[in-house]
């Protein structure tokens, strides 16, 4: 062979690599296409927030979180004793969010002694299941 053709051998064959690595990273190129193209698209709508707790009220929730505020302040909150339910010598009262609740706890003293105290909590509903201790009186 002369250097001729040897020289168009050497093209053809270069020509032919090149061809083939462009075809092959096409046929790559698609794979890759196709697999981001089979990704279902989920799209989420946010719900319309659920605000029936504004207009329903919540007595239980107002007397149920007024009792844990009452047993922050108290020295020995493992031994109160609260009114059995809400109706039991217990006053509820609402103005919008913001329910005033009159009750009574038993508790120990420093001295270990049992006293029953009247207290008066004024506590709101932020939003559902959320309560902000407003007001928290004891009376003797």
């Amino acid at each position: 062979m002369d250097w001729k053709s040897r020289l168009i051998a050497w093209f053809t064959i270069k020509r032919v690599v090149i061809i083939f690595c462009v075809l092959l990273g096409i046929s790559a190129l698609e794979k890759i296409t196709q697999k981001e193209q089979k990704a279902p698209v989920v799209v989420s709508v946010p719900a319309k927030p659920d605000t029936s707790w504004l207009e329903e009220g919540d007595p239980f929730g107002a007397f149920y979180y007024s009792k844990e505020y009452v047993k922050l302040r108290l020295k020995a909150p493992s031994t109160a004793k609260f009114p059995e339910s809400e109706r039991d010598n217990t006053s509820i009262s609402r103005e919008g969010q913001v329910y005033t609740v009159v009750s009574w706890v038993d508790s120990q003293n420093s001295f270990g002694a049992m006293l029953r105290t009247v207290y008066a909590c004024r506590i709101e509903q932020v939003k559902e299941g959320v309560w902000q201790l407003r007001e928290l009186s004891f009376f003797k």
